[in-house]
């Protein structure tokens, strides 16, 4: 299990629940796509308290509220992918990344000795960026992640 999946799950929770109600997600088919019990668990679980403790919504707010349009250098577009790009935008919109943190993770793209940036690699930094800023504790969340508890 990867930091990574779980982000994806995160996004996938997000954007589905701004199409249907929690209720009628499909988690079955999260396990046909690869993702295991504890993956959806633990995204699961994070966005519920995400959710409680009010930081997504903020964030959300954040960026409907926000007038500012990032415009990439065309340094930046040669380093970064056409879909990477539109894959930050995506973490923007969805309220998981604010301004500042989308900043923080081109600048790290620039800095790492790559010719060409994915939306994968774009996924191993955001993620970090993510749960490093959200004060999460990956080894206090291991319980969460090794869990076995399923969502009915």
């Amino acid at each position: 299990m990867t930091i990574e999946k779980i982000f994806e799950l995160l996004i996938f929770l997000l954007q589905k629940t701004q199409e249907e109600k929690v209720s009628e997600i499909d988690f079955s088919q999260l396990e046909k796509n690869g993702y295991t019990k504890s993956e959806i668990n633990a995204a699961f679980s994070f966005l519920l308290a995400k959710n409680e403790s009010k930081d997504l919504p903020k964030k959300q707010a954040e960026t409907q509220t926000s007038t500012s349009h990032r415009t990439f250098h065309e340094v930046e577009k040669l380093v970064i992918d056409t879909n990477a790009r539109g894959y930050l935008f995506q973490l923007r919109q969805l309220g998981l990344i604010n301004d500042l943190e989308m900043e923080h993770i081109i600048e790290q793209i620039m800095m790492m000795d790559a010719s060409k940036i994915t939306v994968n690699d774009i996924k191993a930094i955001a993620s970090a960026i993510f749960f490093e800023n959200n004060n999460i504790n990956l080894w206090k969340a291991r319980d969460i992640f090794l869990n076995n508890e399923t969502i009915n």
